[in-house]
């Protein structure tokens, strides 16, 4: 029809199912359906079925948007398929569920990845069945610049097994939150130094359930260090060394000439000096600065003082290294011996 609204109508239709209407370019040759300004529709009563037999191809082209419009669904099957936007753009819309189910998925960008769960009771979930081997990997090490930046309201990481930091420098700050660091095995800390910053009252306490339980602080190595404990308080108790239940313990392994010594070298000190013969030990409490009279004081406000030498090879010796008197006695009853004084028996001052 050359001019006006021609319709052509290849129908078969005798009342039942059965029939059909087929449209075949034999030997090889092409059917087109070509409509140059109108829509061409295809509308089957229960389907459309376009079959490329023989490995064809079928090809869908339009200068336009194609749309495919489903009240129910979209089943695609093939051994392989291919989406392509260009330099598009692809996008997968639904307000219901996306669902991909694959035997692996491979994602490849050369720009930036967007998951994005907007809901408020939306969430994340990446999960992984592996039992062995590198299950879960997240590479960001391109550059030592590379930054992994996690930010949450609450962090929570269990691990069943070992769990390993390993960085040039790892920082953990929980603001004016409590950091924890809790185990029941060992806590051990390995660093060439350890530097501990408090501004507030500190405690290291170790509970004990059963004896041999001990909190150590050793220095080691044979060198010309130092264990140094000092306090800049102002009360009396600026360093307090105490026990509440057992005696108190020091230098148990001071021997073979090494040293305890209790004050400055400049002023009062009282130096242990154990030996390793026992008969050449001695305990000195020496005032290497003082002047005054009681410059060196034994000093009982309530009971007495004993002066013993315990044995009678060696006595007790009482006296002044320039001839100064001695004076025995109390306070307000002196017995003054201006020289020397030997007593060959027992000697009474009262």
């Amino acid at each position: 029809a050359e001019a006006g609204a021609v319709t052509l109508t290849l129908k078969a239709d005798q009342g039942d199912d059965s029939e059909s209407v087929t449209l075949t370019a034999a030997d090889g040759g092409a059917f087109t359906i070509d409509s140059t300004t109108a829509t061409v529709t295809v509308d089957g009563h229960t389907g459309v079925t376009i079959t490329s037999s023989n490995s064809g191809e079928v090809d869908i082209t339009s200068a336009a948007n194609v749309d495919i419009n489903a009240t129910t669904g979209v089943t695609i099957d093939a051994v392989g398929v291919a989406i392509g936007a260009g330099s598009g753009e692809l996008d997968l819309t639904t307000t219901g569920i996306l669902d991909i189910n694959s035997a692996a998925l491979d994602i490849d960008t050369s720009g930036a990845i967007t998951i994005d769960a907007a809901g408020v009771a939306s969430h994340i979930a990446l999960v992984t069945a592996h039992t062995s081997g590198l299950a879960f990997h997240i590479d960001a090490n391109a550059n030592a610049g590379s930054i992994v930046d996690i930010d949450a309201g609450v962090l929570d990481i269990d691990v069943t097994a070992a769990a390993t930091i390993d960085a040039v420098g790892v920082a953990i700050g929980a603001g004016s939150g409590e950091l924890d660091l809790t185990t029941t095995g060992t806590l051990d800390v390995n660093a060439n130094a350890l530097d501990m910053d408090l501004t507030d009252s500190s405690t290291i306490t170790i509970t004990s359930s059963e004896a041999a339980e001990d909190l150590t602080i050793a220095q080691v190595g044979a060198n010309d260090s130092s264990i140094l404990i000092t306090a800049a308080g102002t009360g009396a108790d600026a360093v307090s060394i105490d026990t509440t239940a057992g005696s108190m313990l020091i230098a148990p392994s001071l021997i073979n000439g090494k040293t305890l010594t209790i004050g400055p070298s400049s002023a009062t000190q009282m130096v242990f000096t154990p030996h390793g013969t026992p008969a050449s030990e001695k305990i000195s409490l020496t005032n290497t600065a003082g002047t005054a009279a009681n410059a060196v004081a034994l000093t009982a406000t309530a009971g007495g003082v004993t002066i013993s030498a315990g044995n009678t090879t060696h006595g007790v010796k009482i006296g002044d290294v320039d001839g100064a008197p001695v004076t025995i006695g109390h306070t307000t009853s002196e017995t003054t011996v201006s020289d020397n004084l030997t007593v060959t028996g027992n000697l009474t001052v009262n």
